[in-house]
């Protein structure tokens, strides 16, 4: 169900001249600088998980270093996405998910012996075209939330493949991960599919708890990351020292 549109004399109706997005989530739209208060502000937890994996974590891959500043783009452009309700940004929104999604993936190609993938070069490549491939899909009505589901079948086949060379000490980073996403998916779905939805309510909206649990899903994924990169446990209380 794609969101209808705001009205001509909203601050954000401007944006609308390419589209709008194509989600109706349940949370009514509101006249003002933010549109839906609950799914807009719920995007802080994206920022404040972020700023506490830079201020945790010091790690060795460069594209490690780059998970906590992805994670807080991921939470300004979903928040603004949010906040107006327009393509445009909901594109936006798309790049910062793909920014966080792809560097789990790409970590794992770099260990399956696809030296170049761990890079910044790939991971900027592969950033640029999947905004041009979720442009595609939205203009031929694909929908496009699947591209998201994609990185997770990709992460559990690439790690499929490299249990089978050297397994983790252990899966519970992983399976955490998911676990949570999982919380995050179903709140969502009941959210677009109206079976839990309060249109007034601009404190608690389900797609607002997906942004909740899946920054609670986007700490496990670093810690996987991790993991696969180190291919053992990664040690919270040590790696500030290093």
């Amino acid at each position: 169900m794609q969101f209808p549109g705001l009205p001509t004399n909203h601050v954000w109706h401007f944006l609308g001249k390419w589209g709008w997005a194509n989600v109706d989530w349940c949370e009514a739209t509101l006249m003002g600088f933010v549109t839906e208060p609950a799914n807009t502000w719920s995007n802080l937890a994206y920022v404040l998980m972020g700023l506490f994996l830079k201020q945790k974590f010091k790690p060795e891959h460069p594209l490690l270093k780059l998970f906590p500043f992805a994670v807080m783009a991921l939470g300004f452009l979903s928040g603004f996405y949010h906040a107006t309700n327009a393509w445009i940004t909901q594109l936006g929104d798309f790049i910062g998910m793909y920014l966080v999604a792809s560097i789990p993936l790409l970590i794992n190609l770099e260990k399956l012996g696809f030296k170049k993938a761990g890079t910044v070069l790939t991971y900027s490549l592969l950033n640029s075209l999947l905004p041009v491939l979720t442009v595609i899909g939205y203009s031929v009505g694909f929908p496009i939330q699947i591209m998201i589901l994609l990185f997770f079948t990709a992460i559990l086949i690439t790690e499929y493949f490299l249990a089978k060379e050297s397994p983790l000490n252990s899966y519970k980073n992983l399976i955490m991960t998911h676990f949570f996403f999982l919380i995050a998916i179903s709140f969502s779905a009941l959210d677009v599919s109206r079976k839990m939805c309060d249109p007034h309510n601009h404190f608690f909206q389900g797609h607002a708890t997906w942004h909740i649990f899946s920054s609670l899903g986007l700490f496990f994924a670093y810690l996987y990351a991790t993991q696969v990169y180190e291919r053992r446990m990664p040690k919270l209380m040590t790696q500030t020292s290093r």
